[in-house]
């Protein structure tokens, strides 16, 4: 194998790895939008309750 085949060779290699990054980065994008939208979620969640909490405790005084 030649010097340029085995370069060729290196650099299919790299390309297919870059694939597979750009793949997974792809898939980290879309998990990150659902977390964050969970998370939105949860705060908000946690901003009624802690109101009802607050006004719970008020009726209690």
């Amino acid at each position: 194998m030649s010097n340029e085949e085995k370069i060729l060779s290196i650099l299919e290699n790299m390309q297919s790895d870059i694939g597979n990054i750009k793949s997974d980065i792809e898939i980290l994008k879309e998990n990150d939008e659902e977390f964050r939208s969970n998370i939105n979620t949860i705060l908000e969640w946690t901003d009624e309750v802690g109101g009802l909490l607050q006004v719970d405790l008020i009726k209690r005084d």
